[in-house]
This record gives C-alpha cells, structure tokens and sequence, in this order.
C-alpha cells in the first residue's frame, strides 16, 4: 500500500492520505484558509509549538473511516458547515477557552510556585514564568497564549454531521496542549489537545468506521 495518496474531492481542498502503520486507518490532510485564524499564532512546530506569526493556512485532518476510504459524506457535511460558518465557530470555540483560561493559568502558576509567593521571589518567578500566563481582559487577546495546530474532523458523527475538533498549542501546556472538541457550533468537550482527535462518546454518537464494516454486503444482480 502507498504510504500517500492525493485526493481532489469536493467540497474538500486537495488531500494526502497520511498512513501511520497497520493499526491506523490514517487521515486525508489538507490546508484551509479561514480570515479568523490568519491573525493567530501558528502552533505548527513539534509539540504544537510556535513557528511562525504569520500563518496563512492550516491544516485540516480528516479521519479515515477504514483504510484507504476516502472522506464521507457525513465528514464533507461537517467540513461545509465550518467554512461556511467558520466566523460563529471561531466565536463558540474563543469563548470557552477564555472561559476555561482562568483555571488553566492558576493550574500553570500553582506548578511553578507563583501561588504564594512573595517579595523577592516572586519578582523572580513573575519575570520568569509569569509573563507566560498574563492576566487577559478578553477572549480577543487569546492568541498572546496560544495558537490553532490544527482541525480534525473525526470520524465519528452525529445527525449526518461528522465531530470537528481544534487542537492548539498553547502557553500553560506546552507538553498536552489544549483542544476543543465540537459538533457543528455546539461544544462537546474542551481538555487537553487529545480530546479534538480521541474516539466520541455521546448519546447519538456513530462510529463511521464501524458501521461502514457491518454494513450488510450489497446484492448482485
């Protein structure tokens, strides 16, 4: 079996399948340019960390659902959904990280000592970590501490609208990440980076993969 395959399929951008051995199904990869995400920091480095200010595109990852299956039509749904959406989705998805940050930044200076902190040492801690993790005043100010790496669409759907996640490097776990898991603009899980690419598990939920293994044998003529 190659280990890829270009794909032009609408309504997706041209697609390389990307193999990772037997036990993976893959993904079909692909760059988008959406006008929200141009102006955040790119988190296209190892382990999500920043390369570059100035991305012009991203990379899209769209789960196989089976080896070598090109993207379904419930993942073609999700994908047309976010572009022609994509200004809502960026708003749902920066609200609850600025809603979430809070928490994450204490979890950030409780690790490297801030909390309690005084006097000198906490001039020290302050100057060395703490401008890591600023106080923000709004969700506008998020792309100061993290960055979009890339989108998923999962092979998992709901109502013939496949999963979407978005997993960002971000400043306060530089190691997990942070990401977001939706379905359409409706938030279904926020965590650690793993949760915008990890199997679903929600009433309603369908494994693509496997429903398209026990689908019945089509009959010949």
């Amino acid at each position: 079996m190659p280990n890829s395959k270009i794909l032009n399929v609408k309504p997706f951008p041209p697609l390389t399948l990307k193999s990772l051995g037997d036990w993976d199904n893959g993904s079909w990869e692909g760059e988008v340019t959406m006008s929200f995400w141009q102006r955040f920091q790119n988190r296209s480095g190892p382990y999500c960390s920043q390369e570059t200010d100035d991305a012009e595109s991203f990379t899209i990852s769209i789960e196989a659902a089976g080896k070598q299956v090109p993207p379904t039509l419930e993942q073609a749904a999700a994908f047309e959904f976010l572009m022609l959406n994509h200004l809502r989705v960026q708003e749902v998805v920066m609200d609850a990280a600025f809603t979430s940050y809070p928490n994450n930044r204490q979890d950030y200076r409780d690790g490297y000592g801030l909390t309690g902190a005084t006097g000198k040492l906490l001039e020290v801690l302050e100057r060395d970590y703490g401008s890591t993790v600023p106080e923000l005043a709004s969700a506008a100010e998020l792309d100061k501490v993290m960055g979009l790496n890339q989108i998923h669409i999962l092979s998992y759907a709901k109502d013939g609208v496949a999963y979407i996640g978005f997993e960002f490097g971000c400043n306060w776990d530089e190691e997990h990440g942070f990401g977001i898991l939706m379905h359409k603009e409706r938030i279904v899980e926020i965590g650690s980076a793993h949760v915008s690419f990890e199997s679903v598990d929600e009433e309603g939920c369908v494994d693509l993969d496997e429903e398209r293994r026990n689908a019945p044998e089509p009959l010949l003529n």
